[in-house]
């Protein structure tokens, strides 16, 4: 886009300076305003963050590493205590 290549342009003090016609329109502006069109042009370049709702609970049953050889060698959880009474 021509509009923000950079060229020469000849300021009013006579040097020349390299600017883009965008640069040389954002200068013009009052400084609040320059920075209303940043932000404005920012919403095009990077994305709005959300909010984002989260369920936290965790439905979580503790078992031990025996109450899972259990379950692997085929007994039940309530063999345990039978075995104890033995």
């Amino acid at each position: 886009m021509a509009y923000f290549e950079p060229k020469e342009i000849v300021g009013d003090d006579g040097k020349k300076h390299t600017m883009s016609d965008f640069d040389c329109d954002m200068m013009m502006l009052a400084p609040d305003d320059r920075v209303n069109a940043e932000l404005r042009l920012l919403e095009f370049h990077t994305p709005k963050m959300k909010a984002i709702d989260v369920d936290m609970n965790a439905h979580v049953s503790v078992r031990t590493i025996e109450d899972k050889l259990r379950v692997l060698c085929g007994e039940e959880e309530d063999d345990d205590d039978d075995d104890e009474d033995d």
